[in-house]
């Protein structure tokens, strides 16, 4: 088996030296390679002709963008207080004691006003409150009242048991009565009301006369009537803004809770349509009376070319002062139709001087020409109730395409649009972007001075120029076929197709120049030093090998010895 050993130098076979030398082949074989490679590239420009959308060229380009009442709840039961046979009977005066009635002999509260009177003519008085529409008992405590005489003078009554009380004023129990505390003489009285209940006015002065006797089983009734309060509703209806006054509206007031007086009478029910406001032409409107209490504002009739009102306004009638009740101020918007037109590729970019017809179904003679403003916007307002309009673009300034899409629009009986006053139309115009530059081949940037033809499928020269090292932006080609020559060489020509799309579309025209030769040189170099590393580290890794090999052998031969 020696017999095929081959011996080196040292006596051992040399397993990398093959290796070695089959990489160092194979590294010249791929040097040779790359530089063919260049070499093709160099002499095949047209595999960089390419069609490549980019906005970001064009943004370069072009730079910067522009673009109450109700009535309260009685505080409590208060104190109960005597009726009946509770206050003083009176006999003692009838028997001359010294409280100035009948006897003449007086004390010193004399002046009350008492005359003489027949004698025996005493009566016991049951006052109550009664609702004057009603003629139901008005159940409201501490209603405070004056006695008067006829002429006007102030009656004062007494008590005397357990000890004499002086009576100026009355007040009703909880159960809206009081009795006065004692019997009074044959005679004519009122009467006067000094406070009112909740949810009343103040009673008139009320007048009685008593002409027989009344004892305490049975006393005289006098029924003294309080009327409900009541105060109007005021609107003011506005263009919510411009502040205008809005004609021509009709408002349902409805009950919003049941609207109840102290008598226990429901005046009217929760949800019930009580009144019915109509503004003037100025706006304002105003309700007839009506009782205290929490209300409802629901829109009944719309004015002409305005939105409905969805949201009910709430309205308070309270108790009547020395001002007018505070007006209730009710905002409207007009329909409104807003359209907005944009570049298509650039929707920061407004599109000035475009024209719309705008007609509506059912009526021919309705036909309106509308152009966009500076910030690429028309409005439409005046717009019929439960009527269809139509918006079509006819013309689009400059290069840019008008969309002659048909767009419908519908206003409700309620002048809404799909339940909103107003609605906006977002619509945008296109322009056709070409970009055309020369470009290095290798590092793809800009070259400047390279003289460009652009030609027509017909090979109608369309326009020449010398780059600048940018590339040239054109935006009024239309769809077809095109081709570019560079330096005047027809040998050089470029085709290009422009297409309907909204993205740039581009050309870049390869140029070979000493940068990209330069380019080729230094890729491959750096490429053959790559390869050049790599097989000296492969064979300083091998040597450390092989040396670690013989050390290893050397010990083992030590080890063995």
């Amino acid at each position: 088996m020696n017999r095929f050993r081959k011996q080196g130098r040292d006596g051992e076979y040399n397993f990398w030296q093959p290796a070695t030398d089959l990489m160092t082949g194979l590294v010249f074989i791929l040097m040779l390679l790359v530089a063919l490679l260049g070499l093709y590239l160099l002499y095949t420009p047209s595999l960089f002709d390419a069609m490549e959308p980019s906005t970001e060229a064009l943004a370069e380009e072009q730079g910067d963008i522009p673009e109450t009442g109700g009535y309260g709840e009685l505080e409590g039961d208060g104190a109960d207080e005597e009726e009946g046979d509770g206050y003083g009977d009176g006999e003692d005066n009838e028997e001359g004691d010294d409280d100035g009635n009948g006897d003449g002999d007086g004390d010193d509260d004399g002046g009350d006003g008492y005359g003489p009177g027949d004698e025996g003519v005493k009566s016991a008085v049951l006052a109550e409150l009664i609702d004057g529409e009603t003629r139901r008992i008005v159940k409201a405590e501490n209603v405070k009242f004056e006695l008067h005489e006829s002429n006007g003078s102030l009656q004062i009554l007494h008590t005397y048991y357990p000890e004499k009380i002086s009576y100026r004023t009355f007040e009703t129990t909880k159960e809206g009565i009081f009795y006065l505390p004692e019997k009074i003489w044959k005679g004519t009285y009122y009467f006067r009301g000094l406070t009112a209940p909740d949810g009343y006015d103040p009673a008139d002065n009320q007048y009685f006369e008593i002409g027989e006797l009344y004892d305490w089983p049975a006393p005289f009734l006098v029924q003294i009537p309080v009327f409900p309060s009541k105060n109007v509703i005021r609107i003011q209806m506005t263009d919510a803004e411009s502040g205008m006054g809005i004609g021509d509206g009709v408002f349902e007031v409805i009950a919003a809770e049941d609207i109840r007086t102290l008598d226990g009478t429901v005046r009217f029910g929760r949800g019930q349509t009580v009144e019915r406001i109509t503004c003037d032409s100025s706006g304002y409107g105003e309700s007839g009376e009506l009782y205290l209490g929490n209300y409802i504002l629901r829109q009944d009739r719309i004015p002409p070319y305005y939105a409905g009102i969805e949201e009910e306004a709430q309205a308070v009638v309270e108790r009547k002062t020395d001002t007018e009740p505070g007006l209730c101020e009710i905002g409207t918007v007009k329909t409104r139709i807003r359209v907005c037109l944009s570049d298509e590729l650039f929707p920061e970019q407004t599109v000035e001087g475009a024209g719309f017809l705008v007609t509506k179904e059912g009526d021919p003679t309705f036909q309106e020409t509308m152009y966009t403003d500076s910030q690429g916007v028309f409005e439409l307002t005046d717009l019929d109730k439960n009527a269809v309009y139509h918006i079509v673009q006819k013309t689009a300034p400059g290069n840019y395409r008008a969309d002659e899409t048909d767009h419908r629009i519908t206003v409700e009986d309620d002048g809404r649009i799909d339940g909103q006053p107003q609605t906006t139309l977002e619509l945008s115009n296109r322009m056709l972007r070409v970009a055309i530059g020369a470009v290095d081949a290798v590092l793809g940037s800009g070259i400047p001075d390279v003289a460009l033809d652009l030609y027509d499928s017909g090979d109608h020269l369309l326009f020449s120029w010398e780059t600048s090292g940018n590339e040239l932006l054109f935006t009024d080609l239309k769809e077809g076929f095109y081709y570019v020559v560079k330096n005047r060489d027809p040998e050089k020509r470029y085709d290009l197709q422009v297409t309907d799309s909204k993205e740039l579309q581009t050309l870049h025209i390869p140029v070979i120049t000493w940068m990209s030769a330069a380019a080729v040189a230094g890729a491959a170099a750096g490429l053959a030093l790559l390869i050049l590393l790599i097989v000296f580290l492969v064979k300083t890794a091998a040597k450390c090998r092989r040396k670690d090999a013989a050390a290893l052998k050397q010990s083992e031969q030590g080890d063995r010895e």
